[in-house]
């Protein structure tokens, strides 16, 4: 699963490391344009899900969610650090 997460840009920083402490997250990414987190996730099924969103709207300095569920994967490659 998919996460788009716009949080308050001064507690950008402790969105980032609650997310990055949870076992279900793989990745946290800051994007640029208004403040938000990109976030991957692995979850089991939808009710894990729910509950994971449930967690995501108790985070303090988060101001909107948005989340998508892969359907399938065409291609993926390691990444390259710039």
């Amino acid at each position: 699963m998919f996460f788009n997460i716009e949080v308050e840009w001064p507690k950008l920083q402790q969105v980032a490391d609650e997310l990055i402490s949870a076992e279900e997250i793989t990745n946290v990414y800051q994007m640029s344009g208004k403040p938000h987190l990109h976030v991957h996730a692995l979850l089991d099924n939808p009710e894990h899900a729910e509950q994971y969103l449930k967690k995501l709207q108790a985070i303090e300095g988060i101001v909107d969610v948005q989340s998508e569920v892969l359907i399938a994967r065409y291609k993926e490659r390691g990444g390259l650090l710039i």
